[in-house]
């Protein structure tokens, strides 16, 4: 059987469509102090088999020696870190630049990845229709702040995509594929090597995994099951502890500081509500999907039990924390893990709802959330927070409580300011030198970085550095328009695939 386009399946467009669209508007470089230190890490693995490392990162309070960060995310990157050492000897680019350009697209891979698995299980564990399935996946990767994050060098994206595919294996038939329990167990295990924080989710799979056990062999068999679903994440859980120890003489140290603070409301209420980190604000189709989440707990108790423990404990957890509005970054980035179980139960509403009203409200929102997500986008997210570092001695309560200092606001202004700066030739032409004599800001007075930082007052795509960086057209300009043409004609097949309406009953 010959390839044809025509014949690609949704899945596999799906996953072009996204990869194309981020891989187009990715920064193809490493620019906050988190990915960093985890890129150092990688580093130090790949070259020196070592977890330690002493490059000063972002200032006097930066990680000096090791990486307080997950070790997962290190060690996932690291085919990719071969891969761009491999490529700057062939090409003849810097080896450094090399590395940091390849493992920054990791997550220009994971996302979509998180994309397809969001439609297979709407599929194939809500038992929704192709289109809703597909309207789920576009809702997730366009219209939230998954899109932002998929050009950032974080663990978020990578621990969405691993709780997603444990919850995946773990609510199919495990009964006919005994092996699914074991896999819900390594993929939750993987989630936790790439940030602790996932074990706050722990018990409600735990739970369902021993509620939703074979019914006919008994209790014991049920807890059978929530065993074999532990081991795989006692083990990852305990090659963390020894990890800790190898870094700090303690199993129990993770480098964190302690990050619990006894205002729960001010957290609880400023994920949802706030003007600057309102996770509806930012990802409005998430406000859609709360209205399906009755039909979901009604038709699927033991499925609704799970997301919902999912979504709570995090959003629990998170309003415990001292930084619960996640730092210098785009919308509420700390709930990125949980988007996916957090928009499943927008499906139901094609079955309330008439099929015209559902198919515009969903459109309406992904095409709003989408451009909620282009000016964070196009110029680099840190830019509106060193701007009002410069004005204000106190920026963060009028960033998170003022409508007028919020980042969906200041951001466009960002972008506008910074078009209009690509119009000083010998400004940026400076700020170009500086960047290939690899000044660093780090340190320095914020208003030095805001003013002469190219992070920060370019367009932050890697084809626009390349460009900057003197490197000929077929490399920064020939990949760009490939790129775009994919993502067009994938647009236009799952546009068509959207229009082809099925028939009502097969909706469900």
């Amino acid at each position: 059987m010959r390839f044809s386009p025509k014949t690609l399946p949704i899945p596999a467009i799906l996953f072009l469509f996204f990869f194309s669209l981020y891989l187009l508007t990715a920064q193809g470089s490493i620019q906050s102090s988190d990915g960093k230190t985890m890129f150092l890490l990688t580093q130090s693995l790949a070259e020196y088999q070592s977890v330690s490392f002493s490059e000063h990162v972002a200032g006097p309070f930066a990680e000096k020696y090791y990486s307080k960060y997950g070790l997962g995310m290190s060690v996932l990157v690291l085919p990719l870190y071969f891969l761009g050492k491999g490529l700057g000897w062939i090409l003849g680019i810097d080896p450094v630049f090399a590395t940091r350009f390849s493992v920054s697209l990791f997550n220009v891979i994971v996302t979509p990845t998180t994309c397809v698995l969001i439609y297979f299980f709407a599929m194939r564990r809500l038992f929704f229709s192709s289109h809703v399935a597909c309207w789920l996946s576009l809702g997730f990767g366009l219209g939230t702040i998954a899109w932002p994050y998929s050009e950032v060098f974080m663990s978020e994206p990578a621990t969405a995509l691993f709780l997603l595919a444990s919850a995946y294996c773990l609510t199919g038939d495990r009964e006919s594929f005994g092996r699914l329990t074991v896999w819900a167990g390594i993929f939750f295990g993987l989630a936790l090597s790439l940030r602790s924080a996932s074990a706050i989710a722990l018990p409600g799979f735990f739970v369902y995994a021993c509620w939703t056990g074979v019914v006919r062999k008994g209790w014991m068999a049920r807890l059978r099951e929530g065993i074999y679903f532990l081991m795989p994440v006692v083990c990852f859980g305990l090659g963390l502890l020894y990890y800790n120890y190898a870094r700090f003489g303690d199993a129990f140290e993770t480098g964190y500081e302690s990050g619990l603070v006894p205002h729960f409301w001010t957290g609880f209420l400023g994920m949802l509500f706030s003007p600057g980190k309102s996770v509806f604000l930012y990802n409005p189709i998430l406000l859609i999907a709360c209205f399906g989440v009755p039909a979901l707990f009604r038709k699927r108790p033991q499925m609704a039990f799970l997301l919902a423990w999912i979504v709570l404990s995090h959003m629990m957890l998170f309003s415990f924390w001292h930084s619960w509005f996640g730092g210098m970054s785009w919308g509420p980035r700390l709930l990125l893990a949980v988007f996916p179980f957090w928009i499943l139960p927008l499906g139901y509403l094609a079955k309330v709802w008439t099929r015209v009203f559902f198919k515009r409200a969903i459109a309406v929102v992904v095409i709003a959330g989408a451009l909620i997500q282009v000016p964070a986008v196009s110029v680099n997210m840190a830019r509106f927070y060193y701007q009002l570092q410069t004005q204000y001695t106190k920026p963060e309560t009028l960033l998170l409580y003022d409508v007028a200092h919020s980042p969906l606001i200041g951001q466009w202004r960002q972008l506008a300011e910074v078009l209009r700066g690509m119009g000083d030739s010998a400004t940026m032409q400076k700020r170009t030198e500086m960047a290939l004599q690899g000044t660093r800001f780090a340190g320095r007075n914020v208003g030095e970085a805001l003013q002469w930082g190219l992070a920060v007052n370019a367009p932050n795509f890697w084809w626009y550095y390349l460009k900057r960086f003197g490197y000929p057209m077929v490399l920064f300009a020939g990949p760009p328009i490939v790129l775009l043409c994919l993502t067009l004609f994938c647009g236009y097949k799952l546009g068509k695939h959207l229009k082809d309406e099925p028939h009502p009953s097969s909706s469900f």
